[in-house]
């Protein structure tokens, strides 16, 4: 790894993240330098390199724009939650749309940060409903609904045919709306028999009321 990370907040955040699974802010800041952004891109590589060598079918290659603009959502959430001296509009400047096109290797990438948000999302809400950070957080959660489905927001996904277009996404989607019970969804024509098929002979056993009406 290169640079001097001992005194990258940013990415001492991240790598804490993935050793620890649990969210620590080591000093505050609002802007992220191309240095320490570079640093945690490597990091982030590492990672899904290592993680994605477990995933079913062909991987799709880290995408190093959603890698660094997910990771950014991520640290800024963090920070806001901790050091609020933001609202309204303010506070959706640090949160910018993701422009280039989406693809199957931005939504796994982004996951790899965006699977900590509900958590960040469900303490906010914890502490006040009526957090301004929520709706923010929210919105990002049902447009990037692969991570989405880790929360408890009642998702309304408009199209899935990006998630199942792609084999690998496909097949980790359908895993997790198993593991976490994403009853409304897997109730679409697009994903029941997927994940009937991905039940098999073990129905009763993982999701045994799966397919009884809402």
């Amino acid at each position: 790894m290169k640079g001097n990370t001992s005194g990258n907040s940013f990415y001492k955040m991240i790598e804490n993240l993935f050793l620890t699974n649990k969210l620590v802010l080591f000093g505050r800041i609002n802007v992220i330098n191309s240095e320490q952004e570079q640093e945690v891109l490597e990091l982030l590589e590492i990672h899904y390199n290592n993680e994605s060598i477990g995933y079913p079918n062909i991987p799709p290659p880290f995408e190093k724009e959603a890698a660094s603009w997910s990771s950014k959502i991520l640290f800024h959430a963090a920070q806001l939650v901790m050091y609020r001296e933001h609202s309204g509009e303010t506070l959706e400047s640090f949160f910018p749309t993701f422009t280039p096109p989406k693809s199957a290797a931005a939504i796994i990438t982004a996951d790899l940060s965006f699977r900590y948000l509900s958590s960040i999302l469900k303490y906010l809400e914890q502490i006040d409903i009526e957090d301004e950070l929520i709706p923010i957080l929210k919105n990002i959660l049902t447009e990037w609904h692969y991570s989405g489905l880790l929360s408890d927001n009642d998702l309304e996904v408009d199209d899935l045919e990006l998630i199942i277009s792609n084999n690998c996404l496909k097949n980790l989607y359908v895993d997790r709306i198993i593991k976490h019970k994403r009853n409304k969804i897997a109730q679409r024509k697009e994903v029941k028999q997927l994940v009937l098929t991905a039940l098999g002979n073990y129905k009763n056993e993982f999701w045994k009321d799966f397919n009884e009406p809402i």
